[in-house]
């Protein structure tokens, strides 16, 4: 860190020079260290954690290496330092350091002998990262501490801001104790761009002894005439602290004579007080001893505690004593602020909102504003309306007052609300059929609501007990004066009442006409007899096997089936059947309408069926094709046809079957004809 020597340091170069200005200086005590260790400039390994590395601390005392883990070799403390240097007996200090030893005083390894282990040779490098300036100055001395009982420790210097490097003065050796070294050399003159660096070289043939190569308080200084006379000085601030971006007056006194065009710049810090890379706050043209040079804090400064400030001049030029006291600077905060509601979301008319909010960067005593539509209306931490309407905008504008704020002003999120009115829900219900309906046919209820909102939920009762939930409900089992009613849940967010009622629904019954049939079951002869069926009961009829009307049908069937009546009366339908039996006089026959000749030893074959196939006296199989062609013929009633003509199975489709039969107890011929499906 540069700083001012202490005066006994001082006094200690009064040796040196009769009058002398501090230009620079660094005791390694500071928190921020403005050089790099172990640089891979000027030629230095710098990087091999096997090799000797420059490091700072404050540790002296020695120790033991095992060598090989078994071997061990003592490593003795570092001789304490001379008061003359600041923090001393144990200050702070940049040395070299093996650190696979674990020893972190000032040891090493030697390159030619085994001493602390062995290891690499080479020229470990540490210089200043930043430029001071010696413009105007003549005399330039380099001052230093330093002990070095192994190997060798060399002084180097640039004056093109490290792109190259020069070794200066006699090398560093042979010496356990504090030796306080200066280098002046008018190479260091008038410099703006000069720095310094140290290398520790262990290829020379050394000792092997430690302690190694270490350094301390570092400073240059010029004892040279022109700029003795003058002096330029800090004075006290108004405060010890600021805000960045904010303006500060820096007032300085300054002694001896300064030419026309003389410049005194105000310069700050880094935020531990170190001047190495100063930034130029404020400027002020004058040959005044005594003046105010009106500045700004950088808007871009860090936060922190240790900042100094001074004042240097440019004809002469010199680097003037800063204010002497830590100042503080904080960086400028953005006020905000966000408010949120509750309830949120969607409200009903007249609902009492709250508006709350949260806020950073406010300060002790901030004033919030609450606004309606761009209106002020009210002022405080919260904001409550039971007033509201649809579309309202709702923001707050917060006046902070805070020190250091990029902004006194804030303005949050925007809440729109969205108000809904209050709505009266009702449902009602409608039957289809309406009126009476005829027992066991389906009625269907369908539902009317009223500010249901987008999903009602539905509950049918049928005499009080639920029945269904969806929005219609049908069935075909009500009984007679069932009460049907539906209870709907409003689904709209500001219903005044929920669930209601709908209108009931009282189910009448049409009985069904009651119908009866003569004869309900007859038995006939084949082809020998006629029997009439009549029906009672309605007031019309249809006969579902010739769709005919009237209440009675006369029929003679050469098979045994049912012949089945439709009977109406008053709207409400019946049907009745009665069964006919006919049998033949020598047995039963039987003609199939399809087979499947597919071979899978399920009706593969079509053939007629006889009750007794003895009482057959003649018999004769026609089958026909679409187009009339006799595709299969037999007299043998126990004939099977396979479903091929012509040896090739027939496709799909209808054929005609013709059957002539005579029996032995008769001489009639009787003539059957069906139609027959064949499906593979």
């Amino acid at each position: 860190m540069k700083k001012i020597f202490l005066l006994c340091f001082s006094i200690c170069l009064i040796q040196y020079a009769n009058t002398q200005t501090i230009i620079y200086s660094e005791d390694f005590e500071g928190t921020s260290i403005n050089w790099t260790l172990n640089s891979t400039a000027n030629g230095g390994m710098g990087i091999d954690a096997s090799s000797n590395q420059w490091v700072i601390n404050n540790v002296y005392n020695g120790g033991i290496y095992y060598f090989l883990g078994v071997i061990p070799i003592n490593v003795p403390s570092t001789n304490t330092q001379p008061v003359a240097i600041t923090n001393s007996p144990t200050s702070k200090y940049m040395h070299i350091n093996y650190g696979l030893s674990q020893i972190d005083n000032t040891n090493y390894v030697d390159g030619s002998s085994i001493s602390m282990a062995g290891g690499i040779a080479g020229i470990n490098f540490s210089c200043m990262n930043y430029d001071i300036s010696t413009t105007g100055y003549s005399n330039v001395s380099f001052n230093f501490y330093w002990i070095c009982d192994g190997a060798v420790g060399k002084v180097y210097y640039s004056t093109n801001s490290g792109t190259t490097w020069s070794p200066i003065g006699n090398d560093c050796a042979g010496s356990a104790t504090w030796t306080l070294t200066t280098i002046t050399n008018n190479v260091f003159d008038n410099q703006s761009t000069l720095r310094f660096g140290f290398v520790f070289d262990n290829t020379v043939a050394g000792t092997g002894n430690d302690p190694s190569f270490a350094i301390d308080q570092l400073s240059v200084t010029n004892s040279g005439s022109g700029n003795t006379n003058n002096t330029v000085a800090t004075d006290n601030l108004s405060d010890d602290s600021f805000c960045a971006c904010s303006p500060v007056n820096v007032p300085y006194t300054a002694t001896g004579t300064f030419a026309n065009g003389n410049i005194f710049t105000a310069e700050l810090s880094d935020a531990t007080g170190n001047f190495s890379s100063p930034i130029t706050i404020g400027t002020l043209t004058s040959t005044a001893l005594s003046g105010t040079i009106n500045c700004i804090i950088p808007c871009n400064s860090i936060a922190g505690n240790a900042y100094r400030i001074r004042v240097i001049s440019s004809n002469p030029a010199i680097i003037g004593i800063d204010n002497g006291v830590n100042i503080t600077i904080n960086t400028n905060e953005t006020p905000a602020v966000t408010i949120s509601a509750s309830p949120s979301g969607t409200i009903c008319t007249g609902t009492s909102v709250t508006f709350t909010l949260t806020s950073t960067n406010g300060g002790t005593n901030p004033i919030y504003q609450w606004q309606k539509n761009n209106m002020n209306v009210a002022i405080g931490n919260t904001y409550t309306s039971s007033l509201l309407e649809n579309g309202d905008e709702i923001n707050l504008i917060m006046i902070s007052n805070a020190s250091c704020i990029s902004t006194t002003e804030a303005t949050s999120n925007t809440i729109i609300m969205n108000v809904v009115d209050v709505l009266t829900p009702s449902v009602s219900i409608t039957s289809n059929p309406s009126g009476s309906v005829c027992i066991g046919s389906p009625i269907s209820f369908e539902t009317i609501p009223i500010n249901g909102g987008n999903s009602p939920q539905y509950l049918w009762q049928v005499n009080g007990i639920t029945a269904g939930t969806d929005s219609v409900f049908s069935s075909n089992s009500l009984a007679e004066n069932a009460i049907v009613t539906v209870q709907m849940t409003s689904s709209f967010a500001c219903a005044t009442s929920s669930p209601v009622i709908s209108n009931e629904i009282i189910v009448h019954h049409i009985p069904k006409p009651t119908l009866s049939i003569n004869p309900q079951n007859s038995t006939i002869t084949s082809g020998d007899e006629n029997v009439t069926l009549t029906v009672n009961g309605a007031d019309s009829y249809v006969w579902l096997n010739d769709n005919s009307n009237g209440n009675s049908i006369t029929v003679s069937p050469n098979q045994s089936q049912n012949y089945c009546v439709i009977g109406e009366k008053n709207g409400c339908t019946d049907t009745i059947c009665g069964f006919i039996t006919v049998e033949d006089k020598c047995g039963h026959i039987t003609i199939p309408n399809s087979f499947t000749p597919n071979s899978d030893g399920i009706n593969d074959f079509y053939l007629i069926a006889f009750d007794s196939i003895g009482c057959v006296s003649e018999f004769e199989l026609l089958l026909f094709n679409r187009w009339g062609e006799v595709i299969f013929e037999s007299n043998d009633p126990s004939a099977k046809w396979d479903g091929t003509y012509n040896n090739k199975i027939v496709t799909d489709g209808v054929f005609m079957c013709l059957v002539k039969v005579s029996y032995n107890d008769s001489a009639m011929v009787y003539e059957y004809s069906n139609h027959v499906t064949v499906l593979k």
